[in-house]
């Protein structure tokens, strides 16, 4: 008994982790012509090769915190939405560099992530980093394409595109684990 209370006494006195979230990956980087509704939703469904919806447009700042985590990723908290695509459009005040940036989102579902380095790659100026004019989120209608680019009619998806559910993943690992320790114990 004595060992669990000081046990216990440990694990609630260690620190608390930091916040890090893994970026999303950027699919697109495009000098956008115009920040239309058919206009994104083309540049996305081009760079993702599916066909999507637009959730939610954001124009205004006062409307979201752009955050840094402790691994300096920017971050838009979206929770409780989990969009699977989303855009960055930037004011970056020179229309020949790239400033609509197109994201699967991938890890961290509630969060948009992104880091300085994704975006001065592709041709934006540092000091434009935060300058969010809106982000637009979107998930997928079902619909997909074959890999050649034809509608897909089979019912099948497009193996390119999906991302396994980390739920499934976990559950796949403790059904192994299990196994594991049934063989272990029949030995």
């Amino acid at each position: 008994m004595g060992a669990a209370v000081l046990a216990a006494g440990i694990f609630s006195a260690a620190p608390a982790h930091a916040a890090l979230y893994t970026p999303d990956t950027l699919l697109d980087a495009v000098s956008s012509p115009n920040s239309g509704e058919a206009t994104e939703l083309a540049l996305v469904e081009d760079a993702c090769n599916c066909d999507v919806t637009q959730i939610e447009k954001v124009n205004t700042p006062d409307n979201y915190v752009i955050a840094q985590d402790d691994d300096l990723n920017y971050y838009i908290d979206v929770d409780p939405s989990e969009p699977g695509y989303f855009i960055l459009k930037f004011g970056n005040g020179n229309p020949a560099n790239n400033d609509t940036f197109i994201f699967q989102n991938d890890p961290d579902l509630t969060k948009l992530v992104w880091t300085a380095a994704q975006l001065t790659a592709e041709g934006l100026g540092d000091n434009h980093l935060t300058s969010i004019s809106h982000y637009v989120t979107y998930d997928t209608t079902g619909t997909t394409e074959d890999t050649d680019g034809t509608e897909d009619t089979d019912g099948s998806q497009d193996t390119d595109n999906t991302v396994p559910e980390p739920a499934l993943l976990s559950l796949l690992g403790m059904g192994l684990v299990g196994a594991a320790a049934r063989l272990r114990k029949k030995s």
